[in-house]
């Protein structure tokens, strides 16, 4: 739930940064330049600009999970389908109605990384 998750208790200082975005496509640029300081296991980086509306977010695995079966047939895809739905809702953070995402590849199935075209709500495919 992301209303749990929106205090300062959970988020540190980076709550007061993330309520202060006038967008949600900021907000979600704002998660990714922060990632590093609370995910280790993946690197995510704002690869393109989609246009004014959105972004193309890559999420790929850092060196040292090659050692870790976070895709293995007991786990299925539950990392992706994770990261897919908290990037999605993130931007209830401010209040916005969820991103939509679309997924262009995936490292489940077999890509080095995943590749997600993110747009604000009511601005996909525009």
């Amino acid at each position: 739930q992301v209303d749990e998750a929106r205090t300062e208790s959970v988020q540190g200082f980076l709550h007061s940064l993330y309520q202060t975005q006038s967008s949600p496509i900021n907000l979600l640029k704002t998660l990714v330049l922060n990632s590093h300081h609370y995910e280790s296991n993946f690197i995510y980086e704002v690869d393109d600009e989609a246009n004014h509306s959105g972004i193309v977010l890559t999420v790929k695995p850092a060196d040292h999970m090659k050692y870790v079966a976070y895709k293995d047939e007991s786990l299925g895809d539950v990392q992706c389908r994770y990261k897919r739905e908290y990037l999605t809702q993130f931007p209830k953070y401010i209040g916005a109605k969820p991103a939509v995402l679309e997924e262009k590849q995936c490292l489940f199935h077999g890509a080095e990384k995943c590749v997600y075209v993110i747009h604000a709500p009511g601005h996909a495919g525009t």
